[in-house]
């Protein structure tokens, strides 16, 4: 398996900040259905509430048409594996991870959709990044580069999350196949808006 060099881009006002406010509201619109109690590895997820989109929705599409000529062109971000728009209430935060739900991440990128409140500073292998509206951060690598998101002591932070992967990295003909395959139950489809919490 081929691993590049480690790449960190920092995009300042990627999107605008009208596209951020449209992507915000997609989430507000969600639904609230479920509140899961997770365990032990679910603490890396504390306070957060995670919409997660599928490849066949409306919003997936959406979305992609959006951000699609902004992305990085390289095999690392050959194929959006996974979307999520995301809310960190006060006192949520991301402790420091390596993205390990997938091992054929490739890359991930995040775009801040807002900057109004206090706290919550991304950090990516070392590097302290404050968050401004319609920044973009791109990083290769994600399952081998520590990062995570400081406590948010006032406020909401609202993020828009791709997961990436290479296919042809990993023997597959497309994600979007693997993704949407029946036998999960899942069909590709968005999941409801949840709070993700020990």
């Amino acid at each position: 398996m081929i691993i590049n060099p480690n790449i960190l881009t920092i995009g300042h006002q990627a999107l605008e900040e009208d596209l951020c406010h449209t992507l915000m509201d997609i989430f507000d619109e969600q639904e609230m259905t479920e509140v899961i109690g997770v365990d032990g590895r679910g603490k890396m997820m504390t306070g957060r509430v995670v919409y997660s989109v599928g490849h066949d929705s409306s919003h997936f599409n959406k979305i992609m048409d959006w951000i699609d000529p902004i992305l990085p062109k390289s095999d690392d971000y050959s194929e959006v594996s996974h979307m999520q728009l995301i809310k960190y209430p006060t006192d949520s935060c991301m402790p420091f991870h390596m993205d390990s739900a997938d091992s054929e991440d490739t890359a991930t990128i995040l775009f801040n959709l807002n900057d109004n409140f206090h706290g919550g500073r991304l950090i990516v292998d070392a590097h302290i990044i404050q968050p401004s509206t319609g920044q973009m951060v791109a990083f290769n690598n994600s399952t081998e580069t520590w990062h995570g998101v400081d406590t948010i002591l006032q406020g909401e932070r609202y993020v828009l999350a791709l997961w990436f992967t290479d296919p042809e990295r990993f023997g597959k003909e497309s994600m979007t196949e693997y993704d949407t395959n029946t036998e999960s139950g899942s069909e590709g489809k968005s999941f409801p808006k949840v709070i993700l919490k020990t």
